[in-house]
């Protein structure tokens, strides 16, 4: 896992942590995709927001940094072929990673930040997210085919800042994510248990949470998930 504006990587393996190698660049809020052992980072708080980052399982290396400077932007993916979406700077914006260069995507059908995506480079989802403009998440679905955005059923709830992982057709929230708080702004909001699934064609509720949580990781299956960090309850 890397972000929350540091350097430094940890791995999750048969019931624990360890620490991983720092990264070069600090981020927060970039965009992720890969296994644990073929990892891409991609964008992030850190000026001039364009840094990709490969790691290897064992050490990061400067890749191809990004057409346009974005971050709160997701990623679908493997480490040599990823597609990003959205983002603080590029709201309706995709890009396409070959493993050494960027290519600019179509426009998105919705524009947002902090969303949920699942798949890969020419068969995924991007939902959910904070609304271009406002910290008002939303409850929209598209399906990415490589070449064209399409919209799908919404989420049963607006949902943003959540975590999320599977496969188009399989895709998963782990946890529902931001809701607005009586304090507003996007980090003092709401925590929540909900877990939401995707069959392909909607979506349905999932078992909750053991924990209220907001701005979490996650990753995995729909069927074999791990959410993990966040901020807890209201602040």
């Amino acid at each position: 896992i890397t972000g929350g504006q540091i350097k430094g990587t940890s791995y999750y393996g048969m019931g624990s942590w360890s620490a991983g190698p720092n990264k070069i660049v600090a981020q927060g809020s970039p965009a992720t995709a890969g296994t644990q052992n073929a990892y891409l980072s991609m964008g992030g708080y850190t000026s001039p927001y364009q840094q990709t980052e490969k790691y290897n399982g064992t050490s990061w290396a400067a890749s191809a940094n990004l057409i346009t400077a974005n971050y709160t932007m997701v990623g679908a993916g493997t480490q040599n072929a990823v597609v990003i979406f959205g983002g603080s700077l590029d709201h309706n914006g995709s890009e396409l990673y070959n493993g050494g260069a960027w290519s600019n995507g179509p426009d998105r059908i919705n524009a947002t930040r902090y969303a949920g995506s699942a798949g890969t480079q020419n068969a995924s989802i991007v939902f959910g997210g904070l609304e271009e403009g406002g910290n008002t998440p939303n409850a929209k679905t598209e399906n990415f085919n490589g070449t064209t955005f399409t919209a799908l059923n919404d989420m049963a709830s607006d949902m943003g800042i959540g975590a999320s992982g599977g496969t188009q057709n399989a895709g998963l929230v782990i946890n529902g994510g931001y809701s607005p708080g009586t304090a507003g702004g996007i980090y003092h909001g709401n925590g929540s248990t909900e877990t939401v699934n995707y069959g392909g064609s909607s979506w349905s509720a999932g078992a909750n949470l053991n924990v209220s949580m907001a701005m979490g990781g996650g990753g995995g299956t729909q069927n074999s998930a791990l959410a993990f960090g966040g901020r807890v309850g209201h602040s």
